[in-house]
């Protein structure tokens, strides 16, 4: 959407869980979504890096 993100959705616990997900990134070619969580922010020293298929996304989107 004329190249800036828009309000966030929360797509269901499948993405969003009770970690903390953050630092989206869209890959160059629109097929992937990366993104960071911690588990538990004030303990964490370290995050993961997660990819999803935006396919996924965009069923969840849907629902």
């Amino acid at each position: 959407r004329a190249g800036e993100w828009g309000t966030p959705i929360n797509l269901g616990p499948e993405v969003n869980t009770s970690g903390i997900e953050f630092a989206p990134y869209l890959s160059p070619d629109g097929q992937f979504l990366f993104f960071s969580r911690r588990d538990q922010w004030e303990n964490a020293t370290f995050s993961t890096i997660y990819w999803v298929s935006m396919e996924l996304v965009d069923s969840l989107r849907a629902r």
